[in-house]
């Protein structure tokens, strides 16, 4: 299911982002979000341990921040920390950028600290109490830290002061930024390691790492796009989710991450956990370096239509087919189903580029399957060019573009997705534009007024760009690619935005997005009166 993202901005040079639900189920890459910036005088001030290279704050409602060599680690300075699910409801500090997550807030007891000389024998300490609202269930973190190490120790303890006995389960994780030298901010590729129990991510040059270990066993762990992460812990109104659910994504994504810990605790007792945080460069954290060799491939495609709206019956609709592995790892197959309806069109040849492995290795009634052989990470690109004969029999406005489905095999897990969806349909003269529509609602109206832009015309998960054109010519950059305002197209290709534009004169502006996969463009005009 794919929820609609939206954006609000307040100003055309200014961006205030609102997001939304976005769950994506069977394709990879998982779409990644703009997500909204901190705005500044909201961090809760508590526990601040000031060491090297790490830098812990603790806040007293058990949100946390983690900075690596001064450089934050967690999304928003502070998303993260330790939750609480009891009775059917969670409690902890809720994120900057939640997909809906929205617990219920612990109570503050206290927060001492920190205490210490930051030396193994007398660490940096930092002791947090909170309590479950009125459940009757406190909960108490001992954070510790030694200068020097690449980690962070925490113990939990849960006080179950009722005469009942109660079920509770403890969270700890964090949206992870991965605020490391050349790592594309708050992305990076799942890791896993089922001897330690490490649960997190590795940044896009495979030299840094972000994990949390379990030093008591965990009886549950997650890592993945953090919308959906966010989603296992729980829902809005503080109501639970189904809990963490022993997978990794593979795939380079804006990832979170994080450990869960279930104990059934009697009347008047307690139970305890121990974990650990861990950043920094991945020979100091883990035994064995991830082998780069085994560096998960990150597949797309693109289907570039000629012409790209209306074809004539009996003419030819040809199909550039660009399959790039975008991952670091080799791709060692990708396996691409291309369906056409044969009533419709009939296949006349294809030929590859850019490899000398690429077939069709089965034609049908209904489809095609192309088989590529290795494709090497770091943006390698095949292209295959497919063309297909509208049949005479076809009646105008018949649609015949469909979804490319396609996946991958590499050293990891592998992958499955979609290209984008292809907007051609059967007209009396061949159509070729050079730019689709970016439809606005309304699209015209008072400059305090919201408008919607939409459009499916990307891939799944793309990088957009956004941009006005005014009147005189200038052109105001709305958002950035690869930035923290970054826009990523939804699983099925395409992104919803709503814009409330001031400080613009009244005139005829073009709204325009860009996608960088499949290098299409679109443009909306509006009219502020």
């Amino acid at each position: 299911m794919t929820h609609a993202r939206r954006w609000t901005i307040q100003s055309a040079l200014t961006l205030m982002l609102s997001v939304l639900a976005t769950s994506i189920a069977g394709l990879a890459p998982a779409p990644v979000q703009a997500k909204p910036t901190r705005l500044p005088g909201v961090q809760q001030v508590g526990s601040v341990i000031v060491g090297a290279p790490l830098s812990v704050v603790v806040q007293d409602d058990l949100g946390m921040e983690v900075y690596y060599n001064e450089a934050q680690q967690f999304y928003g300075d502070d998303s993260g920390g330790t939750f609480l699910k009891i009775n059917g409801l969670v409690y902890g500090k809720t994120p900057l950028a939640t997909n809906g997550f929205a617990p219920l807030g612990f109570t503050p007891i206290s927060n001492n600290g920190p205490t210490g000389s930051g030396t193994r024998e007398d660490p940096f300490k930092a002791v947090t109490i909170v309590e479950a609202g009125s459940t009757g269930v406190r909960l108490t973190q001992t954070t510790r830290y030694v200068n020097g190490n690449s980690f962070y120790d925490v113990d939990i303890v849960v006080n179950n002061t009722t005469d009942s006995p109660q079920t509770v389960t403890i969270f700890h994780g964090a949206d992870l930024y991965l605020n490391f030298p050349d790592n594309l901010l708050d992305f990076g590729y799942g890791f896993y390691d089922a001897d330690s129990g490490a649960v997190g991510a590795i940044s896009e040059d495979n030299q840094s790492i972000q994990v949390f270990i379990p030093v008591t066993p965990a009886d549950a762990f997650q890592e993945s796009f953090y919308g959906i992460f966010w989603r296992q812990i729980g829902g809005p109104g503080g109501v639970a989710g189904d809990g963490l659910d022993n997978t990794i994504n593979r795939a380079y994504h804006d990832t979170a991450a994080g450990l869960e810990y279930s104990r059934r605790v009697a009347a008047g007792s307690s139970a305890a956990v121990s974990l650990q945080g861990a950043f920094g460069k991945i020979g100091e954290i883990i035994d064995e370096p991830v082998d780069p060799a085994k560096l998960p491939a990150l597949v797309t495609v693109v289907n570039r239509p000629t012409p790209n709206t209306l074809v004539t019956r009996g003419g030819i609709v040809t199909y550039n087919i660009v399959v790039t592995n975008r991952g670091k790892g080799q791709a060692k197959n990708v396996t691409i189903t291309v369906p056409f309806d044969p009533t419709e069109v009939t296949v006349l040849d294809a030929v590859f580029t850019g490899s000398r492995t690429a077939w069709v290795s089965e034609l049908r009634r209904n489809g095609l399957t192309i088989r590529t052989g290795a494709i090497a990470g770091d943006s390698t690109t095949i292209t295959a060019t497919l063309r297909m004969r509208v049949n005479d029999e076809v009646v105008n406005e018949a649609d015949l573009g469909e979804r490319i489905g396609f996946e991958w095999t590499d050293d990891r897990d592998g992958g499955v997705s979609a290209s984008n969806a292809t907007l051609v349909s059967v007209g009396d003269r061949p159509l070729n534009l050079p730019t689709y529509v970016f439809a606005v609602t309304p699209p015209s109206g008072l400059l305090s007024q919201v408008r919607s832009f939409s459009t499916s015309i990307f891939a799944p998960g793309e990088p957009v760009a956004l941009w006005i054109n005014t009147p005189t010519g200038e052109n105001i950059p709305i958002n950035e690619i690869d930035g923290d305002d970054q826009l990523n197209a939804e699983g099925d290709g395409s992104i919803a935005v709503d814009l409330a534009l001031s400080d613009l004169a009244p005139g005829t502006y073009s709204i325009v997005t860009y996608g960088t996969w499949t290098q299409f463009t679109a443009t909306g005009a509006v009219v502020i009166q």
